[in-house]
């Protein structure tokens, strides 16, 4: 397992890498890489976008899942989920948030809104 130092809200945290994953971005038209870690001193499991085979920026960080998780449930339940659900984990890209939601419902922890593109709703958080 690779090892990798990450820095999370400011703290500089030691994350093993425990597996890898691609998916498509929300439109279809790139493919993300994106990774699952664990801090060992404390078992949080960590999440990450790591590539993206388009053009422009986005935060590579790695970000707790139960972070992840809040901003989700958090989320008014009359609204549909969209990237601005998770805005608030990334700073200084607004690509983030979104790439952040195509991996999740890669993962199976959000679904697809019928007839509402880039809308999602929670199917599975302990996917």
């Amino acid at each position: 397992m690779a090892r990798k130092t990450a820095t999370t809200s400011t703290v500089e945290t030691d994350i093993t890498l425990l597996k890898k994953f691609t998916c498509s971005n929300l439109l279809g038209t790139q493919t993300l890489g994106y990774e699952i870690g664990i801090e060992e001193k404390t078992s949080a499991v960590y999440w990450r976008v790591s590539s993206n085979t388009g053009n422009g920026y986005w935060d590579q960080s790695w970000i707790k899942v139960t972070d992840i998780k809040k901003a989700l449930t958090d989320w008014p339940k009359d609204l549909p989920l969209s990237s601005m659900a998770t805005r608030s984990l990334f700073t200084g890209s607004v690509n983030s948030s979104s790439f952040l939601l195509a991996t999740l419902a890669d993962a199976g922890v959000l679904e697809p809104e019928p007839e509402k593109l880039r809308h999602f709703r929670i199917a599975n958080l302990d996917a």
